[in-house]
């Protein structure tokens, strides 16, 4: 199972962190607008157990089709946003887009 964190601030990381212990698990990508914040997500999980099966992405919500095209090919999305990025998560997961199994 591939899985797609939406956020590497406070509960990213955990998300990420729970996922990557997973044996069913295959990948976890955490995205995030900020290239900073994607750097101190993956030092915080270097080492740890799962840690091969993990990446970032840096991603800008508002790039609408590119968010819908990069959770079309997931089969799990998980929000760790707030508030004000929930919502352009939720609309980009609602567009049609076929997805690009990998």
């Amino acid at each position: 199972m591939k899985i797609l964190v939406l956020g590497s601030g406070l509960m990213g990381p955990a998300a990420a962190f729970n996922a990557m212990s997973d044996h069913e698990v295959s990948q976890v990508v955490v995205c995030d607008l900020s290239q900073q914040q994607l750097d101190a997500c993956a030092s915080k999980l270097a080492g740890m157990k799962g840690g091969e099966k993990l990446s970032t992405v840096r991603l800008d919500l508002r790039d609408q089709t590119a968010a819908a095209e990069l959770m079309a090919s997931f089969d799990v999305s998980i929000g760790a946003l707030p508030r004000s990025a929930s919502a352009l998560a939720i609309r980009a997961a609602s567009q049609p887009i076929s997805p690009t199994w990998t």
